[in-house]
């Protein structure tokens, strides 16, 4: 995941996959699935559900709003 030492706590982002963008999400921290895998974790503030991204996967981009 590129930008990951522009992730803060409460702070709105969007998020670029390969599969589209993810506007309207606060960071809520990190997860730690299994040794091989940690998750970001965002609230999306408009659908009002929670957002998973591993971080491990070059292609995904966090933007600051």
């Amino acid at each position: 995941m590129k930008g990951l030492e522009l992730l803060v706590k409460g702070q709105e982002y969007v998020v670029r996959t390969q599969f589209g963008e993810y506007p309207n999400l606060v960071f809520t921290g990190f997860f730690k699935e299994n040794d091989d895998v940690t998750l970001a974790c965002f609230d999306d503030v408009q659908q009002g559900w929670e957002s998973f991204f591993d971080i491990s996967v070059p292609t995904t981009q966090v933007i600051k709003v």
